[in-house]
């Protein structure tokens, strides 16, 4: 299992999840891929199993998960920034929106979370 997190996105006013490249790769998810996404109060699951109404984006090297819509706007309300983990086993992506007004950048707290990581090795 992976965690990232990423910066809240919007476009033409609704949030915005976009997701690209390695991070996919690794997981086994490739552009043309079918996909699946669960919402409840305080998660999006994204389940990479063939069916489903969304399909990755981008190309063979660079594939692309672009979701955006007014059910992102529920799920994440204030966040900027949302908190992913990659699960290769099962195959998914489970997302969470991060909130807080002294939230730090999503870059910022990925070299946090790469310090503590590195600690517990």
């Amino acid at each position: 299992m992976f965690s990232k997190y990423y910066n809240v996105g919007t476009n033409r006013g609704s949030k915005r999840v976009w997701i690209e490249g390695q991070v996919l790769q690794n997981l086994g998810v490739s552009r043309g891929l079918k996909f699946n996404r669960q919402m409840s109060d305080n998660e999006m699951v994204l389940v990479f199993d063939g069916t489903g109404n969304h399909t990755v984006a981008g190309t063979v090297q660079r594939p692309i998960i672009d979701l955006n819509g007014n059910y992102l706007n529920d799920l994440f309300k204030n966040a900027s920034v949302f908190y992913a983990t990659f699960n290769s086993e099962e195959k998914t992506i489970t997302i969470l929106a991060i909130e807080g007004e002294d939230m730090l950048s999503a870059r910022d707290l990925n070299k946090l979370l790469n310090k503590k990581q590195e600690s517990e090795k």
